[in-house]
């Protein structure tokens, strides 16, 4: 990973270093360099756990609506709709980790005595089914997937860099600092003439 010390990448590490003012051997910066890719992949791979796992949560918490509100709704629409998403989480629970068919699983929410006990007619329980069936499929999508896996490995890859970028940021902002120093110092002896 790092290069062999005498070649020209090596010297010119070596001099960015010294530029910067930089108190760290070459090799500390490979360290951090290293580092700095493991904490970027376990950031990202956090990240999109969480972002999962939020979903899910969200999934299971908040009110079920049957139909579109637009603003606040009542406090006993609310409870009503809490009702609706309390009911759907006992199926959810019940059939997630299950591998079923989505038309074995509409027939066994159907027959559930269960949801023909809360819903009268066959629409309003095919119409549950239905609601109850694109919850669980939602809920098993909610998985850390390949490509995120992927991204977080870019992003890990890129985090490699990030140390060069902050000595080269540095390196920048002292030349900026020292001809900013040197305009002020030509201003003074003009002033002065």
């Amino acid at each position: 990973l790092m290069p062999v010390p005498g070649s020209v990448e090596y010297g010119k590490q070596q001099q960015l270093l010294i530029d910067t003012g930089a108190n760290k051997k070459l090799e500390w910066v490979y360290v951090n360099r290293i580092l700095s890719v493991i904490l970027c992949f376990i950031a990202m791979m956090s990240l999109f756990t969480y972002l999962h796992k939020y979903e899910q949560n969200k999934l299971m918490t908040e009110p079920t609506s049957d139909q579109m509100t637009l603003g606040n709704v009542s406090d006993e629409e609310k409870l009503k709709q809490m009702e609706i998403t309390n009911f759907d989480n006992y199926f959810i629970e019940k059939y997630t980790d299950r591998k079923y068919s989505r038309e074995e699983l509409m027939q066994g929410l159907i027959t559930s005595t269960d949801l023909l006990n809360r819903y009268p007619t066959e629409e309003a329980a095919q119409a549950a089914a239905e609601r109850i069936i694109g919850k669980i499929d939602t809920f098993k999508n909610e998985y850390v997937k390949p490509f995120e896996v992927l991204i977080a490995i870019a992003v890990g890859f890129m985090g490699y860099f990030i140390p060069m970028w902050i000595l080269k940021f540095q390196r920048k902002m002292l030349e900026v600092e020292r001809e900013s120093e040197v305009m002020q110092f030509q201003t003074l002896i003009l002033m002065l003439m």
